[in-house]
């Protein structure tokens, strides 16, 4: 069981993953990665989409950096907010 929200940010115009959460209990399985492949399919087929999709993340989640990574997502930097940034390039 999971959970996923993304959308157009009306700030910047661009796709953002707000929302990524897949349940405890079915962590460490390769759901995570599975799931995120199909959200960027998602995005990728939509006819506004954008030539990034953004996401950020607590620095220390060391889980959520490498599932990220592994996906193609490249850190950004930290947000005004605190969170790392990352993008994935659909380009």
């Amino acid at each position: 069981m999971g959970f996923a929200m993304y959308g157009i940010d009306l700030d910047d115009g661009n796709y953002w993953i707000y929302r990524f959460m897949i349940d405890e209990q079915y962590q460490g399985r390769g759901h995570g990665k599975s799931a995120m492949k199909l959200i960027i399919q998602d995005i990728e087929s939509q006819e506004d989409r954008t030539d990034v999709i953004w996401l950020g993340y607590q620095p220390d989640n060391e889980q959520a950096r490498k599932l990220y990574a592994s996906v193609g997502f490249k850190e950004a930097g930290m947000a005004p907010w605190g969170e790392m940034l990352a993008k994935y390039s659909l380009k």
